[in-house]
C-alpha cells in the first residue's frame, strides 16, 4: 500500500538490476532520463499503480532490459519507436492504459519491435489504440508466444501476416472493429492455444483450428459449422454464440471427447434436431444452458 511518488533517490543507485514496485498506489511519473539513470536496469515492474505521464523513450538507453512492465496505470501519449533497441527484451506489458496510437506513424513502435528478437510476451490490451494492426506484426518475433490489443479501437482486417508468429500461443484481439474474414493463415499456427476474436465484426465462415480455446462469439460469422471441426482434438472450449450460423450442429462437433469444459452455440440462426443424440456423447462437457437458443 506504498503511496506517493518514487522517490527520486532510487534513480541514483546506477547499478541496480530489477526495480520491482508493482501494486501499490505509487503516483506522479517516471523520469524522462530513467533509462540513462539505470543503464544497469534488467527488470522494470511498476504494474498496478496510479503511475502517469508518458513512457519514458530513455528506457531503450539501459540495454540489458529484459522485462518491462508498466500495464494497469495511467500512462499516456505514444508507445516509445525506440525499443526496439533493447536486444534482450523478452516482456513488453503496457496494458490498461491511455497510450495513444492515432495515426499510421504512431504505430512505427511495432516494426521498432521486430528487432527484439527474443520477444516472447507483447500485451497492448485496453488503451487507446485505433486504426489498422499493421502487417509488420507479422515479422515479429518468432519466439513470440503471446499477443494481445483486446479492447482497442482497431479496424479493418486481421493481417495475415500474423500466421509468420510460429510459436504464438495466444491471439487476443477481442474487444475491437475488426472486419473481413479471419485469414485462414492462422490455422497454420500448430501451436496456437487460444483463438479470442469475439467482439468484433468478423464475418465468413468458421474455419477449423486446432486450438484448446477458441472464442469467436458476438461477431457476423456465417454458413455452417464445418464437419472437419472434428479434427480438433484438442479443442475444449468453444464459443460460437451471437452469430448468423446456419444448418445443422455436426455430429462431429458433438464427437469431440476433448471438448469438456464449455459450448456455446446460443443465439445463431442452426436447424435441426434441437438435441442430437450425439450430444449424449459429451459426459464431461459443462454444457452452456443456452446451447442451442
Amino acid at each position: 500500500m506504498l503511496s506517493g511518488p518514487i522517490p527520486s533517490s532510487l534513480y541514483n543507485l546506477t547499478a541496480l538490476n530489477d526495480l520491482v514496485l508493482y501494486s501499490n498506489l505509487l503516483s506522479g511519473e517516471l523520469p524522462s532520463d530513467i533509462g540513462t539513470s539505470l543503464l544497469n536496469l534488467r527488470v522494470l515492474s511498476v504494474y498496478n499503480n496510479q503511475l502517469s505521464g508518458l513512457v519514458p523513450n530513455s528506457l531503450a538507453n539501459a540495454s540489458s532490459l529484459e522485462e518491462i512492465d508498466s500495464s494497469q496505470n495511467q500512462f499516456s501519449g505514444k508507445i516509445p519507436s525506440n525499443f526496439g533497441m533493447l536486444k534482450n527484451l523478452s516482456w513488453l506489458a503496457l496494458e490498461d492504459n491511455q497510450l495513444e496510437a492515432r495515426e499510421a506513424s504512431e504505430w512505427d513502435f511495432i516494426q521498432s519491435l521486430t528487432n527484439c528478437s527474443l520477444l516472447d510476451h507483447l500485451s497492448l490490451d485496453m488503451n487507446n489504440l485505433t486504426g489498422n494492426l499493421p502487417s509488420s506484426a507479422g515479422n515479429l518475433s518468432k519466439g513470440l508466444t503471446w499477443l494481445s490489443l483486446w479492447d482497442n479501437q482497431l479496424t479493418g482486417e486481421i493481417p495475415p501476416e500474423i500466421a509468420n508468429l510460429v510459436n504464438l500461443n495466444t491471439l487476443g484481439l477481442k474487444g475491437n472493429q475488426f472486419s473481413g474474414k479471419i485469414p485462414n493463415s492462422i490455422g497454420q499456427l500448430s501451436n496456437l492455444e487460444a483463438l479470442i476474436l469475439f467482439g468484433n465484426q468478423l464475418s465468413g465462415g468458421i474455419v477449423a483450428y486446432r486450438l484448446n480455446e477458441c472464442y469467436l462469439f458476438h461477431n457476423e460469422l456465417q454458413g455452417e459449422i464445418p464437419s472437419s471441426i472434428g479434427s480438433c482434438q484438442n479443442l475444449n472450449i468453444l464459443d460460437l454464440s451471437h452469430n448468423r450460423l446456419s444448418g445443422s450442429i455436426s455430429k462431429e462437433l458433438l464427437s469431440l471427447s476433448s471438448l469438456s469444459y464449455y459450448l456455446s452455440l446460443s443465439h445463431n440462426m442452426l436447424s435441426g434436431a434441437l438435441m442430437p443424440p450425439e450430444v449424449a456423447r459429451l459426459q464431461s462437457l459443462w454444457l452452456s444452458r443456452s446451447l442451442l437458443q
